[in-house]
């Protein structure tokens, strides 16, 4: 005689829904969250950076002619420009689920938001037209470009690489890299066959989130940003490690990320096609949107004349 299986009884047997939907928590802009933030009342701001420096001369005896010298200064200016995605759900889905599914999209849009902020802002990738130069490419034109040696000293290359910043008569503060470096130096061993390099957090406990070397802090792009010049995906090719000092990279806030619902809107694609009725078709949209520019201060330095660049990778 055939017993009733699991299978056979499987619409009758009550299931337990687990409300947590397991995912990574999410990660957002390493550039926003590193560098300096200035507000803007303005589509435009306009910054101020030392172009000439002036030069002392000596005076040859007791009545000779003391000389002239001048200061110059040029504009750099912050563009803003806007960031931003709509995200549509049928009513009857929203009615039917059981989780938070605006909750959900939530944090996932700010985080494509994110990711799009670091691609432009670290390597150009689909960068405004407005914005300068990545910190990659401005760092490759200035000529601050370290290349990995092949002993395979890994603290030896970025100190290498904090010493072209110094050279150019900036304080690095701030490095960049993908976890995946986190790797290489925890497999750091001396001669004893102990860790190289320890993180600890002020008070003398372990901090693992915190990661320091030669006491500047190394901040991790986590959100899939860290991509080769070419557009391809994360590999050793192009910058490994990207550092600087933190304040001279600014990011200009004109309106903070802000998510707004509508379900009365039309949604129309490129061509003006509508693509989407909310009213018609019972749904409601969030948009989620954000204004902002970017910015590299670089201003002629004693040290680094007017090539100076307050960033540098190890490539």
């Amino acid at each position: 005689m055939a017993d009733i299986s699991r299978a056979d009884a499987l619409a009758l047997i009550n299931q337990q829904n687990m409300n947590e939907i397991w995912q990574n928590a999410a990660v957002y802009s390493a550039a926003l969250r590193s560098f300096r933030q200035v507000p803007m009342s303005t589509k435009q701001a306009k910054l101020r950076v030392v172009d000439a420096l002036p030069t002392a001369f000596w005076v040859t005896g007791d009545s000779g002619r003391k000389q002239t010298s001048d200061m110059a200064w040029a504009n750099k200016f912050l563009e803003v420009e806007e960031l931003a995605v709509i995200v549509p759900i049928p009513d009857a889905v929203l009615e039917d689920t059981d989780a938070d599914l605006w909750g959900e999209v939530r944090p996932r849009t700010a985080e494509a938001i994110g990711f799009k902020i670091d691609q432009a802002v670290f390597f150009g990738t689909d960068k405004p037209a407005s914005w300068p130069n990545s910190l990659e490419d401005g760092a490759r034109a200035a000529g601050n470009v370290y290349l990995e040696s092949t002993a395979g000293d890994i603290v030896e290359d970025i100190n290498q690489t904090l010493a072209i910043v110094e050279d150019d008569g900036f304080d690095p503060d701030v490095m960049f890299a993908r976890k995946r470096l986190r790797t290489t130096l925890r497999g750091l061993r001396d001669s004893t066959g102990q860790p190289v390099l320890v993180s600890f957090a002020p008070g003398g406990t372990m901090n693992r989130r915190t990661w320091e070397v030669y006491d500047v802090p190394l901040e991790t792009v986590d959100n899939g940003a860290w991509v080769d010049p070419s557009g391809g995906p994360p590999s050793t090719a192009g910058a490994r490690l990207i550092t600087g000092s933190r304040r001279h990279a600014i990011i200009g806030m004109r309106s903070d990320i802000t998510f707004e619902f509508s379900n009365e809107a039309t949604l129309t694609d490129g061509a003006g096609a509508v693509v989407m009725s909310l009213w018609e078709q019972d749904m409601t949209a969030m948009r989620v949107r954000i204004r902002l520019a970017f910015q590299v201060a670089d201003p002629t330095t004693i040290q680094g004349g007017s090539g100076a660049y307050p960033f540098a990778i190890l490539a």
